[in-house]
C-alpha cells in the first residue's frame, strides 16, 4: 500500500509519515519519543485503556431523524435536483 501512495505524494508529505514498528521491535520506544505511555492505547503497548463510546461523546448533539433529514436536504450539494 505504501508504495502505491508513495509515487502520488510530494517528498514534504514523504517526509512526515513514520512507520513505527511493532512493540516488540523497538515500536514503544518510538512513540515514547513523540507521546507520553499514558496516552499509548493498551493495544500498541501503551497504559491507556480509554475506549471511545459515540453515545456518550455525542449525546447532546444528537439530532432526531427528522432534522437530520431537513438538514441534508437543504444542503445545496444534497438538495435534490
Amino acid at each position: 500500500f505504501l508504495k502505491m501512495i508513495k509515487s502520488i505524494i510530494s517528498e514534504a508529505v514523504k517526509k512526515k509519515i513514520h512507520i513505527v514498528p511493532p512493540p516488540d521491535k523497538g515500536g514503544m520506544d518510538m512513540l515514547k519519543v513523540l507521546i507520553e505511555e499514558e496516552f499509548i492505547p493498551t493495544w500498541l503497548g501503551g497504559t491507556d485503556d480509554y475506549v471511545f463510546n459515540p453515545k456518550v461523546a455525542y449525546a447532546d448533539r444528537m439530532c432526531t431523524e427528522e432534522e437530520g433529514r431537513e438538514y441534508y436536504e437543504t444542503m445545496p450539494y444534497h438538495a435534490p435536483s
